[in-house]
């Protein structure tokens, strides 16, 4: 575990801290089905189950936090930090793991790769909230459109009848 070596207290925070992460990974998923537009292509089960089944534990978290960022953020630049977050996190599990065999304690750069994964998550975190809970405020409606951007109106459906001449 990325807290191990670090001693008992980022062990704690670790065991404290993923409960509420998980839930916030469920419920953002499941906000996704609530909204108009694109619909979210993994099923929302996965938020919590990802974590736990290996093989896609390695890739399908990232995915539905991308997803989230994505379908929530939509134009933000902040949706691009869900990569950085999840390279952080997994670079971070593979040397703390490598440090714990090698030398029985954590390496800096290790430290410094899961507390940039944590601020990443973090900040992914509070601006899709944010996001979600004003879409759902402004009645889950599309996301505002952007500086120049065109919005398309739907048009009355093609009948194929002949409008009568006056």
């Amino acid at each position: 575990s990325p807290a191990a070596g670090a001693g008992p207290g980022a062990a704690v925070a670790l065991a404290l801290a993923v409960p509420p992460v998980l839930v916030w990974f469920h419920r953002a998923h499941l906000n996704l089905r609530a909204f108009t537009g694109p619909t979210p292509s993994i099923r929302s089960g996965w938020a919590l189950t990802s974590w736990f089944v290996p093989g896609p534990n390695v890739y399908l978290p990232h995915s539905l936090m991308a997803e989230i960022a994505d379908l929530t953020l939509w134009r933000d630049r902040l949706r691009h930090l869900a990569p950085v977050w999840w390279l952080a996190w997994l670079t971070g599990l593979v040397l703390t793991a490598v440090e714990e065999l090698a030398t029985l304690g954590v390496s800096v750069p290790a430290l410094v790769l899961n507390t940039v994964a944590g601020g990443a998550l973090i900040a992914l975190m509070l601006r899709i909230s944010a996001a979600q809970e004003a879409r759902i405020a402004r009645g889950a409606g599309p996301p505002p459109p952007g500086p120049g951007l065109v919005v398309l109106t739907p048009m009355a459906p093609v009948t194929g009848q002949r409008v009568a001449s006056a």
